[in-house]
C-alpha cells in the first residue's frame, strides 16, 4: 500500500482560537511543523502542540525562520543577518526544550516562507541552516521542497531528508513555488488540490502555471495550517488520499 506523510505549518495562529484550529488541523495529519518564535509562536503554544502531538501520534516538527513577526517570516532580508545561525539555533532549542518537556522528541525541521525560498538560491545559507540544526538537532528529519538544494545538500552531509510538495501552491516550470505575490499562487479550491496531491503520489507529477507537467517527488505533502480554511483543506485532503488507497503516515513514524 502507498503512503504519504501529511503535514501543516501550525503555531502560527494567535490566542484561543489559533489553538483550536491547531488542534483541528492535528487530527487531520501526520507530522506538524511548529513555529519557533522567529516568525510566530511562543514556547507555550509549542508545548500546548508537543501535548497534543504526542496524544495524537503526530511526529512534532521545527519551523524555524528569519526573525520577522511583523512580516510572518514571509519577507525577504536586504542582507542576511550577521547572526543568522544564532537565532536559528535559539528557536531550534525553544522547540527542543518544550517537546523534551512532555516526553517526545523533535522529529523534523523545516525551513519557512522567506528562509525557505532563499536556502534554495544561495549554498551558504543552505549550509548554515544546516550547521544550526547540526548544533541543536544531530541526525533529525530535513525537509525540503522536492528535488531543491536543501535536500540535495542534506542527503550529501548524510542527513535524513524528505522531500515535499505542496498541494495548494502553484508551481513553476522549474520547479519553484509561484511567488505569492503573483496571480494564481495559492490554490484554493479542494477538489483541485486533492487531485494535484493523488497525481503527485501517484505519478510524481504537477501541473505548473502557464501549463505542462513537472516531476515531483511527493514524501510529505504540505497544507499551510494559516489559511481560513485551513481544517477543511486538510479533512478533504486525506479522505482523498485515504479513499484512494494511500496510507497516511510520518516518516518512519507510525500510522496516524
Amino acid at each position: 500500500m502507498a503512503s504519504v506523510d501529511l503535514n501543516a505549518d501550525l503555531g502560527e495562529g494567535d490566542g484561543s482560537a489559533g489553538l483550536l484550529r491547531d488542534l483541528e488541523i492535528l487530527q487531520q495529519i501526520s507530522s506538524a511543523n511548529v513555529a519557533c518564535g522567529g516568525h510566530a509562536g511562543s514556547l507555550e503554544r509549542m508545548r500546548q502542540l508537543a501535548v497534543a502531538c504526542q496524544e495524537l501520534g503526530v511526529a512534532f516538527g521545527a519551523h524555524p525562520s528569519f526573525c520577522d513577526r511583523e512580516g510572518f517570516g514571509r519577507s525577504r532580508p536586504t542582507a542576511i543577518p550577521a547572526d543568522l545561525q544564532q537565532q536559528l539555533q535559539q528557536q531550534l532549542q525553544s522547540a527542543l526544550t518544550a517537546a523534551a518537556a512532555v516526553g517526545i522528541a523533535v522529529h523534523h525541521v523545516k525551513p519557512h516562507g522567506a528562509l525557505y525560498h532563499v536556502i534554495e538560491h544561495d549554498p551558504l545559507i543552505a549550509d548554515l541552516f544546516l550547521a544550526a540544526v547540526q548544533q541543536v538537532l544531530p541526525g533529525v528529519r530535513i525537509v525540503g521542497i522536492s528535488g531543491g538544494r536543501l535536500v540535495r545538500r542534506a542527503a550529501e552531509q548524510g542527513w535524513t531528508t524528505v522531500q515535499e510538495f505542496f498541494a495548494d501552491r502553484e508551481y513553476e516550470a522549474d520547479g519553484r513555488l509561484r511567488e505569492r505575490h503573483l496571480e494564481s499562487s495559492v490554490v484554493t479550491d479542494h477538489e483541485q488540490i486533492c487531485h494535484r496531491a493523488l497525481i503527485a503520489v501517484r505519478e510524481g507529477q504537477v501541473n505548473c502555471f502557464g501549463g505542462g507537467l513537472i516531476s515531483v517527488t511527493a514524501e510529505t505533502i504540505c497544507v499551510h495550517g494559516d489559511h481560513a480554511d485551513s481544517v477543511a483543506a486538510a479533512t478533504a485532503l486525506r479522505r482523498a488520499l485515504e479513499q484512494s488507497g494511500i496510507r497516511i503516515s510520518s516518516a518512519e513514524g507510525p500510522e496516524c
